[in-house]
């Protein structure tokens, strides 16, 4: 049989080849009973990458990987693993995000078969706050507002081909959320179409290799790339609502809770110069516990944080793991 015709999943990845292996030996049983084909952009890997890509064509004949010469741009690598993708709609997802299969059945009931189309579906992240009701939008502004910080997310945003064929996606190049620029720059054409899926909730992978995360770049991607990005948008967004939209990713992600904050400490992100270079900036998007908080873990020690972060991660993907087994189509 050939590959489903509505929906695909384009991953880009780089250098994750164990991750990736755990990602597709989660996602194969999910999707091979949908055919949905699994498209893959390698950029450029150094390691074992193209092994663990060729051991699971072997199990799944639906998936398609393409293999950078060099590495590219993050927002490069994005853009052609959409671009393999065949079906009408194309889901991208980093390897660190999982779709549970709940989720991708409620997705494709959501698809229409009566000839429309939406440009996007936006699915919720677990763990995310969720404020907004499920709904189609229309108003771009009201989009930006509410949706941008969620879409943020690689892995919330499900295109549809016409929107990977015409978006403006040299124009985010470089930006480190290009995904982002190109829905929001895509939907100031009138006449688009939305549909926000709370219910269809994705969650992180819990694979047995930690995920480096952000990593250096942490308080760079919450204060100068996504600023930038928004900035970047075109100019019949309000500066209102692009401040709105920059405000709420450190807001309402959870990015800046207590267990993100140890993680970058125990990796040495945290520490006495960046608080004080960004100390005001989180001053502006945060409460005054969470700034006594910071400033008491710059004087903790990087390998004490280590060894908390490291019992907690252990002990949820645990827990996560029993509940999962007692129930496959677990999302939270």
């Amino acid at each position: 049989m050939p590959a489903n015709k509505k929906l695909a999943i384009a991953v880009p990845t780089y250098n994750r080849a164990d991750i990736l292996d755990f990602f597709l030996q989660t996602y194969v049983p999910v999707v091979r009973e949908h055919d949905i084909a699994i498209y893959i952009s390698n950029n450029g890997s150094s390691d074992n990458t193209l092994e663990v890509v060729e051991k699971w064509q072997q199990q799944y004949p639906y998936i398609v990987c393409s293999t950078f010469e060099k590495t590219v741009d993050v927002d490069e690598n994005v853009q052609k693993a959409l671009s393999l993708s065949e079906a009408e709609y194309t889901w991208v997802t980093g390897d660190g995000f999982e779709i549970p299969p709940k989720t991708l059945d409620m997705i494709l009931d959501i698809l229409p078969d009566d000839g429309t189309h939406y440009d996007f579906i936006v699915t919720d992240l677990v763990g995310r706050k969720r404020e907004v009701e499920e709904k189609v939008f229309t108003d771009k502004t009201e989009t930006l507002e509410k949706l941008g910080w969620i879409i943020s997310c690689l892995g919330c945003t499900i295109f549809h081909r016409n929107a990977i064929q015409n978006g403006h996606f040299e124009k985010y190049r470089y930006t480190g959320f290009g995904h982002v620029g190109v829905v929001f720059d895509y939907i100031t054409k009138p006449g688009f179409r939305l549909y926000w899926a709370p219910d269809a909730i994705i969650v992180s992978l819990k694979s047995p290799v930690r995920k480096p995360g952000w990593g250096s770049y942490f308080f760079v991607n919450i204060f100068e790339t996504w600023p930038n990005v928004i900035a970047l948008l075109p100019d019949s967004y309000s500066d209102a609502s692009k401040t709105i939209a920059r405000r709420a990713l450190q807001q309402k992600t959870g990015i800046l809770r207590w267990r993100y904050l140890l993680g970058i400490r125990a990796q040495g992100i945290l520490d006495r110069e960046s608080y004080k270079k960004y100390g005001e900036k989180l001053r502006e998007v945060t409460s005054d516990l969470t700034m006594m908080y910071v400033w008491i873990l710059t004087f903790m020690p990087k390998g004490l944080c280590a060894v908390a972060i490291k019992t907690i991660e252990w002990f949820r993907r645990k827990n996560y793991q029993i509940r999962k087994a007692l129930n496959p189509n677990l999302m939270k």
